[in-house]
């Protein structure tokens, strides 16, 4: 069975909106990691500041999707698959985003590009499946079509 987000060849977004703390480098990871367009995903952080999480669950739900965040530290065990990195951006004191495959930096979507890649995480934002059975059914029909087909039933 193939699962279109868990692939080396993940569509790489790069960032829109630049204006750091509010810059959109979660939504980019997030496009990046789903293969969907920056404009059809919120600025989760920018937008709704503290309440970002709520924002950010409750448009994912009807992808099937969750999150849960795990925070570094010398015993954490690295996520497997594609996630989130949080790392200390070097243009302030806020969090940049990176993408990671399994725990590891892959992709920076700043315009710049791999400007952070080795730093040190402070964690890591992974996506979750809500129920397997679902995504078996999707899979096995259009999964080219997953994300966006879904999407279009919510937008």
């Amino acid at each position: 069975m193939f699962i279109p987000w868990y692939n080396d060849h993940m569509i790489k977004v790069k960032q829109t909106i630049l204006s750091a703390p509010k810059g959109n480098c979660f939504a980019a990871c997030l496009a990046s990691i789903l293969e969907l367009p920056i404009d059809v995903v919120p600025n989760f952080v920018g937008d709704y500041g503290e309440n970002w999480f709520i924002h950010l669950v409750d448009w994912l739900k009807p992808l099937n999707l969750s999150v849960v965040f795990l925070t570094y530290d010398n015993e954490t065990e690295l996520p497997r698959g594609y996630s989130i990195m949080s790392v200390e951006s070097s243009n302030g004191p806020w969090n940049h985003c990176l993408v990671a495959l399994d725990g590891v930096a892959v992709w920076d979507p700043s315009p710049g590009g791999n400007g952070v890649i080795g730093c040190k995480p402070k964690l890591w934002t992974v996506l979750t499946v809500l129920d397997p059975s679902m995504m078996l059914q999707v899979c096995d029909k259009e999964f080219h079509a997953f994300p966006m087909r879904l999407l279009g039933e919510v937008i």
